[in-house]
């Protein structure tokens, strides 16, 4: 039961990750690109040291490293919540309200008349859109 629980709950984690890398997927090939080669730069160093004997930067190459891979971390961090902002439907909305499609003034109307409430009382739409002109 418990090893259910916790499937349930790496799903939910992932799901969450994937919602923030979705809108920055190349951002994210970016950061593990960066992470990546960091780790191999600090392998080579680690075997020149063992090379050449000399110890003194090692302490100081394995922070270096670890600050480097927190700071791309945090930035990406940054980066996803910038783009989850900028979400296209929002885009989309304001697109849809610029256009015209020619149903402006039946929409600034507070109630439209059908056929027959025109005929009961004798005026026609056509007609009053005439005397305002």
């Amino acid at each position: 039961m418990f090893k259910l629980i916790k499937f349930i709950g790496q799903i939910f984690y992932l799901r969450k990750f994937y919602h923030l890398v979705k809108p920055s997927l190349v951002g994210f090939v970016i950061l593990l690109l960066a992470i990546i080669f960091i780790l191999y730069a600090h392998s080579e160093y680690i075997s020149w040291i063992e090379i050449s004997g000399r110890k003194i930067f090692l302490g100081y190459s394995y922070l270096l490293k670890n600050i480097l891979i927190i700071i791309l971390i945090i930035a990406f961090y940054i980066y996803a919540r910038g783009q989850q902002k900028k979400s296209p439907k929002v885009e989309k909305t304001v697109q849809e309200e610029e256009k015209y499609d020619g149903f402006d003034s039946l929409r600034k109307k507070e109630k439209l008349k059908t056929e027959y409430e025109q005929i009961l009382e004798g005026t026609d739409e056509k007609d009053e859109d005439e005397n305002k002109k």
